[in-house]
């Protein structure tokens, strides 16, 4: 591995590290939303499945 990856390997490694608290309760919060949603909508499997698949991704992105 070149130097440069090797870097950057540690660079990315650090920063998800330093940020992992404020992501996972971000990403907390934002799951709490989608199951208060859907319980409020009553959504069936198949439906409750599309939308976490997709409200999760919004949290992520």
């Amino acid at each position: 591995m070149s130097r440069f990856a090797t870097i950057m390997l540690l660079v990315n490694s650090t920063a998800a590290l330093w940020t992992a608290p404020a992501y996972a309760a971000t990403c907390s919060q934002g799951m709490t939303m989608v199951e208060n949603a859907i319980d409020t909508f009553q959504l069936d499997a198949n439906q409750r499945y599309k939308a976490e698949l997709l409200l999760r991704t919004a949290i992520i992105a």
